[in-house]
């Protein structure tokens, strides 16, 4: 089966809620993300599909990045690597390997801007289960916004 690398991103406010976009192929409620470029790493595709889906820029939570002499230079690692199996019209039945980054923005005034993105709003995660979204979703939101709060507690003792 064909396999596509994909980033994605789970953005958080200050208020805890979740940046979620409506997809027009799919008809779902899904975080931005999207294919990774060739000429790009996956966390700089994660956040370019939030510019590209929301007009928002956002910021990947990490832990402390080491730095190394030479040409090497690491990444923050995803919050989680998924295998989703999709379908669309184009491509039929295939794999994405979903690299999850956990994000956060200071500016929340959204503004889709491609055309696959009909929509773009903040939403708090206990009304993630009224919407249509895939049925993992509302669990993968909630261990990132636990994970968040745990990344923050370290970060302000």
């Amino acid at each position: 089966m064909i396999k596509h690398v994909t980033a994605s991103a789970l953005v958080f406010d200050a208020n805890d809620e979740l940046l979620l976009v409506f997809h027009r192929k799919l008809g779902l409620w899904l975080y931005p993300g999207g294919h990774v470029e060739e000429h790009e790493n996956p966390p700089d595709a994660a956040i370019r599909e939030v510019r590209e889906e929301t007009g928002l820029e956002a910021e990947i939570l990490s832990g402390l990045l080491p730095s190394f002499p030479g040409t090497v230079r690491p990444l923050p690692c995803p919050f989680l690597l998924l295998e989703e199996t999709v379908k669309d019209k184009h491509t039929g039945l295939h794999v994405h390997i979903d690299m999850i980054y956990l994000c956060e923005v200071e500016n929340t005034l959204v503004s889709p801007r491609i055309e696959e993105v009909k929509d773009a709003k903040w939403y708090p995660l206990a009304s993630l289960a009224g919407l249509d979204t895939p049925p993992e979703f509302p669990a993968i939101a909630e261990l990132g916004l636990q994970y968040r709060k745990e990344l923050h507690s370290r970060r302000h003792p």
